[in-house]
């Protein structure tokens, strides 16, 4: 009693789970995985990586301002001595000078002791400098320099918009297989209906004596066939589910796959409309168009090297150890000019040939990439042809196979056919309904897809 009282309430726990399941569509589960794609997060981070880096090639177009102090004690070896000066050499001149302008001559002595003069060395050196240095030349290579980091910026935006493509298409092509699936086993549920009403009628007939037991075990060996074909399909929904779940970072038990039917419509736009459309809005097409910019940028930045540097200066000195040769304060403002030549000269000169020769490379890769994405659009283009084109023949074939299983069917009622026969004519309905169901599914998806690539309605 006890253990029948526990499965009855897993039981309703079970169904109570059940019924609070979510029903997702296309556009919700596309919207979760996105949201929750780690491969999409990673993008977000490089992309604000390269908004710190071009904020930091941003700044160098301001002036670099240093800012040094010094605070130091001095100790001389040797002390410095006094400095002395000598004015024997001094004295006739001075006695000239002295006996011109006076009634009474003097006499001078012929020489003086020297004169000691203390230069009073410091012991101490505190000073504080500022310089300003504004570059002038230099700013052509940070501009060319800024804005390809700018585009590389844009791109890395670019590839997360890329990333979410693909998701979609993932996304797409598994949601669509799951519905294709759940079409095949309603088409599974109808045969097994047909073989129960074949099963009834072969009853029947084996009680009347009219057929012995092998017509019986053929409609059971049928059966037999259709349930392995439903666990098949059971088991890849589950699969499909669980990539879903996956995608989503959902349990899988807290969701379900909502059914949406397909719907036959064909392309309104031509193939040459969509190709001009996949050009104008394709996330590859304006990462390769903005990849021949950054290389056009870089090549523009390698010729800096080629140019003078030149730069505006402003400084001050501010001493509180002055000298007689080293005063207390001192301004200085200009320009000064650098220019490196030589054999680094050679250098920059090669190194300024292959930023050209990869900007070649870059652009004939770029060309070879939009033929491929061009012939990409053309085969899917053809693939939808193709598959308008079998889904009118499923069509006949379907209206066919029904006219065929009708006959057998009253052929059989009358006993004029054998069991075989009826099998196969419903075995042909279903292949034909089976394959109707699949190429219309091929069909959504291919759109979906060249859609997504494109970038447009079609």
């Amino acid at each position: 009693m006890k253990k029948s009282m526990i499965s009855i309430i897993c039981l309703l726990l079970a169904i109570s789970f059940n019924l609070t399941a979510e029903e997702l569509g296309i556009d919700e589960i596309i919207s979760i995985a996105i949201e929750n794609s780690e491969a999409i997060k990673a993008e977000d981070s490089k992309s604000g990586k390269d908004e710190y880096e071009k904020k930091a090639v941003f700044m160098r177009f301001f002036p670099t301002i240093s800012l040094e102090a010094k605070l130091l004690k001095l100790e001389y070896f040797p002390e410095p001595d006094k400095l002395t000066v000598d004015l024997s050499p001094m004295i006739g001149l001075l006695e000239q000078s002295i006996n011109s302008s006076s009634p009474i001559p003097i006499d001078l002595p012929d020489q003086l002791p020297p004169m000691e003069i203390d230069l009073g060395v410091p012991t101490h050196q505190r000073t504080l400098d500022l310089t300003v240095v504004q570059p002038l030349t230099p700013l052509w290579g940070i501009y060319h320099g800024y804005k390809a980091l700018e585009l590389k910026s844009e791109i890395t935006k670019l590839k997360s918009e890329l990333t979410k493509d693909k998701i979609k298409l993932e996304i797409v092509k598994i949601y669509n297989s799951y519905n294709m699936l759940s079409d095949i086993l309603k088409l599974l549920d109808e045969s097994f209906e047909q073989l129960d009403r074949y099963e009834k009628n072969a009853e029947k007939f084996h009680k009347a004596g009219l057929i012995d037991e092998t017509a019986l075990y053929k409609i059971k060996v049928e059966r037999a066939a259709l349930e392995v074909e439903k666990e098949k399909y059971l088991g890849n929904q589950s699969v499909i589910k669980a990539a879903l779940a996956m995608l989503m970072n959902r349990d899988e038990e807290s969701f379900e796959i909502k059914y949406d039917k397909p719907e036959f419509r064909e392309i309104t736009k031509s193939e040459d409309e969509i190709i001009e459309a996949q050009a104008s809005n394709r996330t590859e097409m304006h990462m390769l168009d903005k990849n021949i910019e950054i290389q056009d940028h870089l090549n523009k930045r390698a010729i800096q090297n080629f140019i003078p540097q030149v730069g505006l200066t402003f400084g001050f000195k501010k001493n509180w150890d002055s000298t007689l040769i080293n005063p207390e304060g001192v301004m200085f403002f200009g320009a000064v000019a650098r220019w490196e030549f030589g054999f680094d000269t050679a250098r920059q000169y090669y190194e300024y040939q292959a930023v050209k020769a990869s900007s070649v490379s870059t652009e004939l890769e770029n060309i070879k990439l939009k033929k491929d994405m061009t012939l990409q659009v053309k085969k899917l283009m053809a693939d939808i042809k193709v598959l308008e084109k079998a889904l009118e023949q499923n069509k006949t074939q379907i209206e066919s196979a029904e006219v065929t299983r009708k006959i057998q069917e009253a052929k059989y009622e009358k006993q004029m056919t054998t069991e075989t026969e009826l099998l196969n004519a419903q075995l042909m309905v279903k292949k034909s309904k089976t394959e109707e169901i699949a190429n219309l599914y091929k069909y959504k998806t291919a759109l979906d897809e060249l859609a997504i690539i494109t970038g447009s309605e079609l």
